[in-house]
């Protein structure tokens, strides 16, 4: 046995309860490491057999069932809960077939997993830590449905199980499968969350024009229009970008400067997006906008052109 699975025992097995600020950073990585010990140990002794590897495992089970009381620390508690209860659920379920393993401490172990795991499972996946229903990413609510399914399996409970399969199904989070997918490609290739989504107004391109543009899929399937020109500065400028159906139509000063007819892409594919930005690039790499900005408006449905032409006049 290596020295480092000894130190885990020594640095998560005992007086387990993961609080805040920088400790809980600290303990995060820990016990983080020390189940991916216990899930390495049980999955050595099922293959080889080799019992030092099993009693081992039980061993970090039997710490940690002992003495975890507790998961907090802000929100990196909601992915500790996860991402560690979904591979020390599966340490258990490995584990129960092993003589070693004494069945009060099966017991005690499925006992924790729901106590501590599945409460703050379950509690994620409610309340989203009291934020808005799409704020955290699909990632989040992922690990934590995992979570469940694989608690629901080691305590034999299809209550629990069932409410993780249920919330991937049909959940209002972005761990859901509609949510997580939100776009199928022809062909029935899906496209995941955050997998090179942009949209974007710049006012001066790599070709030096005005480029309004849409991507899900990285910059090289990018849907774009582009003024004819270069835009004028010194001088207040009216700028308006509409998008009609399959037509995107980029405005300067009332007047039609660019029209793309095929942009099949629209804002909605582009996901839930929390870095939204006047005047600067989600990319630190990209220059941020050397000028004023007076007013800034959103509208439901797409524009005219007489309507854009009245209210940059206005």
């Amino acid at each position: 046995m290596t020295k480092s699975c000894l130190r885990c025992i020594a640095d998560c097995g005992a007086g387990a309860v993961l609080r805040n600020a920088h400790a809980a950073a600290r303990a995060f990585g820990r016990a983080g490491a020390c189940v991916a010990t216990a899930y390495t140990c049980a999955l050595h002794w099922k293959g080889t057999g080799d019992a030092r590897y099993a009693d081992k495992a039980v061993q970090i089970m039997n710490a940690w069932s002992s003495t975890l009381t507790l998961i907090a620390g802000g929100t990196e508690a909601w992915l500790a809960a996860g991402i560690q209860g979904y591979q020390f659920a599966n340490v258990g379920e490995i584990m129960r077939t092993y003589d070693g393993l004494k069945p009060a401490d099966l017991l005690a172990f499925q006992s924790m997993m729901k106590r501590v795991f599945y409460r703050i499972n379950h509690g994620f996946l409610s309340n989203h830590n009291g934020t808005p229903i799409s704020h955290y990413w699909a990632n989040w609510a992922l690990c934590n449905i995992a979570s469940l399914i694989a608690i629901g399996v080691l305590c034999d409970d299809k209550d629990i199980f069932d409410e993780g399969v249920n919330y991937f199904k049909a959940g209002p989070g972005n761990g859901a499968i509609a949510q997580a997918v939100y776009y199928m490609h022809p062909g029935k290739l899906g496209q995941w969350q955050e997998s090179g989504r942009d949209l974007m107004l710049t006012l001066r391109s790599k070709s030096g024009l005005l480029r309004f543009a849409i991507a899900v899929d990285g910059t090289y399937a990018e849907q774009f229009v582009e003024s004819s020109a270069a835009l004028p500065i010194g001088r207040w400028v009216h700028l308006a970008v509409t998008l009609s159906g399959q037509t995107a139509t980029l405005y300067v000063d009332g007047l039609a400067v660019g029209v793309n007819a095929d942009m099949a892409l629209t804002p909605a594919q582009v996901g839930p997006a929390p870095t939204n930005w006047i005047g600067r690039s989600q990319f630190v790499s990209d220059p941020r906008l050397h000028g004023r900005v007076d007013d800034f408006r959103i509208w439901r449905s797409a524009l005219d052109d007489a309507a854009v032409a009245a209210l940059a006049a206005a």
